[in-house]
């Protein structure tokens, strides 16, 4: 069915909707007020009708009309196509079904393009941590500190005799305000230096709580001559000669007594010719009884 409808228009701004739908006889199904033209200094609205006769006839009785002073001025719209209203249909909702998901296209793909799946993404943990691995040593020095100030050499080499200690040195710690003592000092392998940090960590001293930890000594391991052995804490009875006879089956260059003056006791120095001829005499004879 073509519905009808008028322009209608009037100078001034003193006609309101429902002054206008007092001048219209038949049934209005839409009336649309427009702004005020300033400019031009009038004002207009649109009136849909249920026919085309209706907005002739509209256009007859009202065209000319004054309201509130203001002339009507009336238009007949033409070729108003009315639109089919939706057919009405009783729709039941089965709560033990469920609507089933369109996957066939997606909201935010861009036109001209086909969907793609969204594909599942394996779980990543944030920041993975690496795993923590154990200071390897070459040539480590252990660290003894919070000593007691009446701690002594002797007392370290008592405490720590098991692990044959040398080199050590007792200094003031700068970083301490008690006034306690660090003490450092070497081992002839690694093993001996873990396992005597191990015993002196957390251990009771001279009636302290002391803390032990290995470091790298800033020696490079190249600089050291791996064919040369030092006795330590021999007796008063080994001389040169009885040095060097027990050396003798590992094929020594040179063999020395010296005293040690931090010790208070002769070390032996050996020099051998091979590297493994020294790496033999120390597999052969550590910890044995001379």
């Amino acid at each position: 069915m073509e519905e009808g409808g008028v322009q209608v228009s009037w100078e001034g701004d003193n006609v309101s909707e429902n002054d206008l739908r007092k001048l219209f006889t038949s049934d209005i199904l839409q009336l649309t007020m427009k702004d005020f033209d300033p400019i031009n200094g009038t004002r207009s609205a649109f009136v849909k009708l249920r026919s085309q006769q209706d907005a002739i006839d509209a256009h007859s009785s009202i065209d000319g009309n004054v309201v509130n002073g203001s002339v009507i001025d009336v238009a007949v719209q033409r070729h108003i196509i009315s639109q089919p209203e939706p057919p009405t249909t009783n729709y039941q909702l089965d709560v033990n079904k469920t609507p089933k998901r369109d996957n066939s296209r997606n909201s935010f793909n861009r036109p001209n393009q086909p969907p793609y799946p969204i594909r599942d993404v394996p779980y990543i943990p944030p920041n993975p941590k690496p795993p923590v691995r154990p200071v390897q040593f070459t040539n480590p020095i252990l660290v003894i500190r919070n000593l007691d100030p009446s701690t002594s050499i002797r007392s370290i080499e008592d405490y720590l005799s098991r692990f044959h200690p040398y080199n050590i040195n007792i200094t003031q710690d700068q970083g301490a305000r008690d006034g306690t003592l660090v003490a450092s000092m070497k081992f002839s392998n690694v093993s001996l230096a873990q396992r005597a940090q191990q015993t002196a960590h957390n251990s009771f001293l001279r009636g302290n709580t002391v803390i032990a930890y290995l470091e790298e000594d800033q020696i490079p391991v190249q600089s050291i001559d791996r064919s040369y052995l030092i006795i330590r804490n021999i007796t008063q009875y080994i001389t040169q000669r009885t040095l060097w006879l027990i050396f003798l089956p590992f094929n020594p260059r040179n063999c020395e007594v010296k005293y040690n003056q931090q010790t208070r006791q002769n070390d032996g120095h050996i020099q051998f010719y091979y590297e493994e001829d020294a790496s033999e005499a120390s597999y052969r004879l550590n910890g044995k009884m001379i």
